[in-house]
């Protein structure tokens, strides 16, 4: 039984101490060999003793994988080579008498062999006067050849390792950490169970749980702020856009398209602010809501969203809601991809460049507006607006009549083209119109504007600095120098937009914007 040892003490033991012979190393002679035919065929065997009588029988070479077994020519000592050998091949052993030369009729392949010293050929012991555990050594052919491989050594007995706390790496809240300690402290120490708050030991607890807990977030939000796809801050993604070279702007605010409903013709002027309807009662056509009341005092408390009107506007009455013209059928829709369409009436405030947009207003199955499905809208900007007759518009109206019918043609850019299709109408419900067209369309930015906004002033400076003129005498005053006092003013609301000036953009198509 052959084992593996961490400590091989036994060669230099028998080294020092003992009488027997054994085998100290071996090395296999490849690059130095002058003949290309005879490399990796001559071994060089050292003993720890002089004096040996070993011929090719006492030599077994074994455990290769494609060549099992490779064949021994012939062995001598380092001193006494056969007659046909040139004495150059041992030149540079410092230990002749030790040294033991076998030659092989041919070299292994890439497998791990061992060379056994045997007293005949038919036996498993060792020759007389050698050590029955160090009569053979492993080595490999190949040990010069160049190789791609890192092989690690094998420990075939590592050292016992000491048991391990088994610990729940999910944990990674206050809460979990908490549980951990304490449920390890039970194992350790079963007598204390003490799990009051002013326990000095459930104190100590609470107090590393805090700080793991700390611990995990950091790790976790430098871990995700490392890398451009996970990064939350947005000064994270402006460094890693930096490094490939790309200036990162600061942004816009959030923008939103609202319907303006009125009775009248009038303005709309820039900067109106618009309020959502969290903390204001009942519906919007139910609330005024005017600067500076209490009303919008409550309103902004109860956290409603102030959005502001980002270009002047005209609004219209005749284009709060536009009906779409089918031209006497039923059941009909806006394909998807569509970039025309055609409206009842003649709408003489509606001009190339407005914004209109497309609404499902009543469900198409049940014919009811809560049902409708509110993400079929659709905003397009108009690139064509032609008013036109249907001479037989009339006829498709109650009561039928033979007659012109004012109608007008759209049509927006295949940029803004609908996304899904929109029912129009239902052969169930003839009169009911399922989509319309709604216009007023305004474009408003997220945010408050705020005015006169008191930053304080400059603090007076404090401190002097004082600066000694080159070649000053000791008793000489020199005048100083006041050092401006640090000035760090703060925004009474935050945070701080990032809003400008969108009317350019009211003249290009909306991208696919809804």
């Amino acid at each position: 039984m052959k084992y593996f040892c961490c400590d091989l003490r036994r060669l230099e033991v028998i080294k020092l101490a003992g009488s027997a012979n054994a085998i100290e190393y071996l090395e296999v002679r490849d690059h130095l060999e002058p003949d290309p035919s005879l490399r990796q065929r001559t071994l060089f065997v050292r003993l720890l003793r002089p004096g040996f009588t070993l011929t090719p029988d006492n030599v077994l070479i074994d455990g290769g994988e494609r060549l099992p077994v490779v064949p021994v020519e012939w062995v001598a000592a380092a001193d006494d080579l056969p007659a046909v050998i040139d004495p150059a091949l041992v030149e540079g052993i410092d230990d002749l008498p030790r040294t033991l030369v076998i030659r092989t009729t041919v070299f292994g392949d890439f497998s791990r062999y061992t060379l056994h010293l045997r007293a005949n050929s038919g036996s498993d012991e060792p020759p007389g006067g050698f050590d029955p555990r160090l009569s053979e050594i492993d080595f490999s052919f190949k040990v010069e050849c160049p190789s791609d491989f890192d092989c690690g050594v094998t420990t075939p007995c590592p050292p016992r390792a000491a048991g391990k706390p088994h610990i729940d790496y999910l944990a990674k809240d206050y809460t979990g950490f908490r549980r951990l300690m304490l449920d390890r402290l039970s194992l350790l120490a079963p007598g204390w169970s003490e799990r009051s708050a002013a326990d000095v030991g459930v104190m100590l607890v609470e107090l590393m749980a805090y700080a793991a807990d700390n611990l995990s977030y950091r790790q976790d939000a430098i871990a995700n702020e490392a890398y451009l796809a996970t990064a939350h801050k947005r000064v994270s993604v402006r460094r890693h856009v930096r490094l490939v070279d790309y200036a990162l702007h600061d942004g816009c605010n959030a923008r939103v398209w609202v319907h303006v409903k009125v009775n009248l013709d009038q303005p709309l002027p820039k900067g109106t602010p618009m309020l959502t309807r969290t903390g204001l009662p009942g519906t919007a056509a139910e609330v005024q809501v005017n600067p500076g009341s209490k009303a919008l005092r409550d309103a902004l408390a109860a956290g409603a969203i102030v959005f502001e009107c980002a270009h002047d506007a005209d609004l219209f009455a005749d284009l709060n809601a536009l009906s779409i013209y089918t031209w006497g059928d039923m059941g009909c829709c806006l394909p998807r991809g569509a970039t025309r369409a055609t409206l009842r009436g003649h709408h003489t405030a509606l001009r190339t460049n407005d914004v209109l947009v497309f609404q499902e207003m009543v469900s198409p199955t049940t014919f009811k507006t809560e049902d409708a499905d509110r993400t079929k809208r659709w905003a397009v900007r108009l690139t064509e607006v032609k008013p036109t007759i249907d001479p037989s518009g009339q006829l498709f109206d109650e009561p039928p009549v033979e007659g012109p019918l004012p109608i007008t043609e759209i049509a927006w850019d295949p940029t803004d083209a609908l996304p899904f299709p929109l029912c129009v109408s239902v052969k169930e419900r003839p009169g009911l119109e399922i989509s319309m067209v709604l216009g007023n369309i305004v474009l408003a930015d997220h945010g408050q504007t705020v005015r006169e906004e008191q930053l304080g002033t400059v603090p007076q400076p404090r401190l002097r600095r004082v600066a000694i003129a080159a070649g000053a005498q000791s008793c000489q005053r020199t005048e100083s120098e006041p050092i401006p006092a640090r000035f760090r003013p703060a925004l009474a609301s935050a945070p701080v937009s990032q809003g400008y000036d969108l009317a350019s953009e009211l003249r290009m198509p909306l991208g696919g914007q809804g």
